[in-house]
């Protein structure tokens, strides 16, 4: 890892290696990457002695710039915080990656005239207050919505809402030349990492152990919504006269009574999960807890409410994953954890992931867990039997007769012998067939279309000869 120190116009000042023996020793580091921020956070500390303190001192003040590259990782950030520790001779950084012309600019109050898509609002603000920035990946949808703001806002703060308006999430990145910052892009995804859980990590391997814990300490069916305060005002919004609903992924104006979710006065309501918790003692299910949030766009507001109480209207099961090691996994990817003796399998998110170069260590934060049926992926589970489907499709089946295959004036009473060819080999017992196939697959025995028997050989005599007969192999 390499770090590069910068003045306000991006002259490099002074560098810090953890590969390079002279020059300024880093003695820790933790880069962190969130989700709900959309932002990196950098600090580190470096070792001062007389020949590197007064230049220490002065290149890595706050306001600065730090480059950091660490492998294919090039990022840029503004020193926030510096701190100067004369006791131990360190200085400590604090740096975060939006830079502050997005953090320390404030934007007003706005109302769109008209519906726009989500480009259109992104490059509204970057147009008007960050014309060095640009629209990077866009994974934007097409359709459109008429926000408003009701108060200003940093910059950050309103790129963060017109993302969750429209249930994307934004990153912001960097290309880097040399030592020059060519440009500087606002990412957005429809949900940042993989989509599906493409890693297996199985407990005493790679997860030291998991802790399952099951609570309706914080069950809900429904908030009571407060937001933030307008300007001039006195008392939060609330979702009171709001025409919207959802379908829990989806916000519509005017609201579909159909819907899931639903404002009643000033909460909002899950239909479905009222129906499951109400008893003979609370036939309504109403389970009321007060949420809030600083913000003052009621279709935001009442937009976080829904993501919010979907996470709680069946009570929570957590897991507690701590790992002995952690791959190359990225911020957003799904992965999947699996312990086979107690047959738990959870397919995760990683909602936070911290690194520490120095301390060769990485950790996360696991949200959005999903309990699986197997510890493959569903997705990935419907690949594979798409994959042996084909495979069953290339089989081809030979049939021997313990007595012949010609009877004249005589009974029948033969063995018929099913040899399964896939490629140049031929399968004769059920456990070899499952090691080519998979469990479940079986030779079956068809007689005028019905199923009469399954397994390698099948019973003929004179009583069932004049019949048509079909073997197959299948799951």
């Amino acid at each position: 890892m390499i770090l590069y120190f910068a003045n306000r116009n991006l002259d490099i000042l002074d560098t810090a290696s953890t590969e390079l023996p002279d020059g300024i020793r880093i003695l820790s580091d933790t880069k962190t990457d969130s989700i709900e921020t959309g932002s990196k956070t950098f600090s580190c500390t470096l070792a001062l002695d007389n020949r590197t303190r007064l230049g220490i001192e002065e290149n890595c003040k706050a306001g600065n710039f730090l480059l950091r590259s660490s492998d294919d990782e090039n990022e840029f950030y503004t020193i926030i915080e510096s701190e100067l520790n004369t006791d131990n001779d360190e200085f400590n950084i604090y740096a975060e990656d939006a830079g502050l012309d997005m953090l320390n600019t404030v934007v007003p109050a706005f109302t769109a005239p008209v519906a726009h898509d989500m480009k259109w609002y992104i490059n509204l603000y970057l147009n008007d207050y960050a014309k060095e920035w640009e629209i990077g990946i866009d994974e934007s949808p097409s359709s459109t919505q008429k926000l408003e703001w009701d108060s200003e806002s940093t910059l950050t703060e309103r790129l963060l809402s017109i993302a969750t308006n429209f249930n994307c999430e934004i990153a912001f990145s960097y290309s880097i030349k040399g030592l020059d910052i060519e440009n500087k892009y606002v990412d957005i995804y429809s949900e940042r990492g993989n989509k599906i859980a493409q890693h297996n990590y199985y407990i005493n391997r790679e997860v030291k152990s998991i802790t399952t814990k099951q609570s309706i300490a914080d069950l809900a069916t429904a908030f009571e919504v407060k937001g933030g305060t307008l300007k001039g005002k006195s008392t939060p919004i609330t979702l009171s006269g709001a025409n919207y609903s959802s379908d829990g992924t989806t916000t519509h104006s005017p609201k579909i009574p159909t819907d899931d979710y639903q404002i009643v006065g000033s909460q909002v309501q899950c239909t479905s999960a009222r129906a499951k918790w109400a008893s003979r003692i609370d036939p309504d299910g109403l389970f009321v807890r007060q949420w809030s949030m600083d913000e003052t766009n009621t279709q935001t507001l009442f937009s976080r409410a829904v993501a919010e109480l979907k996470k709680v209207i069946n009570g929570s099961t957590t897991y507690d994953v701590q790992f002995n090691e952690m791959p190359d996994v990225k911020v957003g990817d799904r992965i999947n954890i699996v312990d086979d003796k107690d047959e738990i399998y959870v397919e995760a998110r990683v909602l936070k992931l911290t690194k520490s170069v120095i301390a060769g260590e990485v950790s996360a934060e696991l949200g959005d867990y999903i309990l699986k049926k197997s510890g493959i992926s569903e997705r990935l589970q419907a690949l594979s039997e798409a994959v042996r489907e084909q495979a069953l499709s290339a089989t081809t089946i030979s049939i021997t007769s313990t007595n012949g295959m010609n009877f004249t004036n005589t009974d029948i009473d033969t063995t018929l012998q099913a040899t399964v060819f896939y490629g140049d080999e031929g399968i004769i017992t059920q456990v070899r067939l499952e090691e080519v196939f998979g469990s479940g697959v079986a030779v079956k025995w068809y007689r005028n279309g019905t199923l009469v028997g399954s397994g390698f050989t099948y019973y003929v005599n004179s009583a069932n000869a004049s019949e048509t007969y079909i073997v197959r192999v299948e799951v």
